[in-house]
């Protein structure tokens, strides 16, 4: 009767000790499971993000070809001179906040703390629409001051035609960081090409709407920026 209770006993331990060995290795196999899965998400999702900044790049280089043949050289001058200081306010609104909510995102994710995920975008989404407000009302009221620094007063149309587009871009770089975090490059990818196509197609009707006036018609450009941007901020907000 010992002898069974010891050989019972030894059974047991043995048993035992092979489910506590096989933990680990079952661990161990999802976790590159993971990994893997992970990896092919993120080598999927930078081949589509290529593929939608490519065609993006070939709109916006097509785009300028026949703007530049209807604005001429003046009113291709005018269109530039917006840019610059456009650049730098979009700076100052945190556009690079993408990256650090991607990351976030992506930490949080990995751990399945899909709340928590879902706070920092909502965190990042208000402090990037109060930047974005900020950002956009010094453009719409300092427009003209600007212009005049830069010795041309035709400009201060032309920031506040594009200054609804520094809050748009603020809350795309948001949808953005969220979705990129989680993988997911479609939506970034569509909204490029959506952008790149409605400013190629606004911007060309509205300038040839307003010609032969060159200054309407740059204005008209310059406002496409701002329908381009609402339109990739809605592709966001649709999916």
């Amino acid at each position: 009767y010992e002898m069974q209770r010891s050989l019972v006993g030894s059974e047991m331990c043995i048993r035992d000790s092979v489910f506590f060995v096989q933990i680990p290795q079952k661990t161990t196999y999802t976790n590159l499971m993971k990994k893997g899965t992970r990896r092919n998400s993120f080598l999927l999702g930078a081949v589509v993000l290529s593929a939608g900044g490519f065609i993006a790049k070939i709109l916006g280089a097509v785009y300028r070809i026949p703007l530049t043949n209807m604005l001429g050289s003046y009113g291709m001058g005018l269109y530039q001179l917006v840019f610059p200081m456009y650049s730098l306010v979009l700076t100052l609104s945190g556009v690079g906040f993408s990256m650090a909510v991607s990351k976030m995102v992506a930490a949080r994710m990995e751990q399945e703390k899909t709340i928590e995920a879902k706070r920092v975008f909502t965190s990042a989404l208000i402090i990037l629409f109060i930047l974005g407000v900020l950002n956009s009302l010094m453009l719409l009221l300092g427009g003209d001051l600007i212009a005049k620094i830069q010795g041309n007063a035709n400009l201060g149309v032309l920031y506040r035609l594009i200054s609804p587009s520094v809050l748009l871009v603020c809350l795309v770089s948001a949808f953005k960081g969220y979705f990129q975090g989680k993988m997911n490059m479609a939506p970034t990818a569509l909204s490029q090409i959506c952008e790149q196509v409605i400013k190629l197609a606004a911007g060309l009707y509205l300038a040839y709407l307003f010609m032969p006036d060159i200054e309407k018609a740059v204005g008209g450009a310059v406002f496409a920026i701002t329908l381009s941007e609402g339109v990739a901020l809605a592709v966001f907000a649709v999916i």
